[in-house]
């Protein structure tokens, strides 16, 4: 980082929320004392926030255009007019149907592919802690649940543990793993109910897993408010994962 033409690209990646480890320690150390770097961060921040607004300007335009071609035509012209008028209007009403549909659809699809990417990049299947000692019924149970979900078979790891949680309630790992079981086979309403518990529990080793999945809950059943909120709360905490978090909130809002 010597020159200010080599900032660009890495401020890019930066702002996308691609950096991370070594890299993004780096550029943060580096900001704090380089005023020359945090001045092109905020150059490009404009930017971009000029070409969202942009974007949103030209079609505000569009409509405002199509509008007028809506208005009355003048009674003198009214007789000569009145069938021309009204094919122009139901054509002009047409336009701006399909505008805003594009618009509307445009935009949600956007965002899904944006909420798609994050959670691609960002989600990763929950990896078990040593499976506990024991020889009782309940312990060989647990044991064929786990070696179920290691061999990504979730329909199966959900029926055995939610038979060893009827039994025994406080095995929290047993209720993240039914939580992740269900994430991966799309049934993202179950899992947030599997995740509420063990945060609800508030005493266990599992809080923080559970607030990191719950808030992929939240994405993918377009609960975007409460996604913000949820990892605003990760990224202003003591988690492991909130630098994470912080670039989530990046690409969601």
């Amino acid at each position: 980082m010597r020159k200010t033409r080599n900032y660009t690209k890495i401020i890019d990646r930066y702002l996308d929320g691609d950096l991370n480890g070594l890299e993004l320690q780096a550029l943060e150390k580096e900001l704090d004392s380089n005023p020359e770097l945090k001045e092109e961060l905020k150059l490009q921040r404009e930017i971009n926030a000029a070409l969202r607004e942009k974007e949103v300007l030209d079609l505000r335009a569009q409509l405002k255009v199509i509008h007028r071609s809506l208005e009355p035509v003048p009674e003198r012209n009214m007789a000569r007019k009145l069938i021309h008028s009204k094919w122009t209007r139901i054509a002009a009403a047409s336009v701006v149907l399909i505008f805003a549909i594009a618009a509307l659809t445009g935009n949600f699809t956007g965002k899904r592919m944006n909420y798609d990417k994050i959670f691609n990049k960002y989600y990763e299947t929950y990896k078990p802690l040593n499976v506990r000692s024991g020889f009782g019924e309940i312990d060989k149970m647990y044991r064929n649940a786990l070696t179920a979900y290691q061999k990504e078979n979730y329909e199966k790891a959900l029926v055995l543990f939610e038979e060893v949680l009827e039994i025994d309630q406080s095995r929290m790992e047993a209720n993240l793993m039914t939580g992740v079981s269900n994430m991966e086979l799309d049934e993202y309403e179950e899992a947030s109910s599997s995740f509420s518990k063990i945060i609800n529990h508030d005493d266990n080793l599992f809080i923080e897993h559970a607030e990191w999945y719950i808030g992929f809950c939240y994405i993918r059943t377009d609960n975007t408010d409460k996604a913000i909120r949820h990892f605003t709360k990760i990224a202003s905490g003591n988690s492991m994962k909130k630098n994470k978090a912080k670039r989530i909130l990046r690409k969601i809002k």
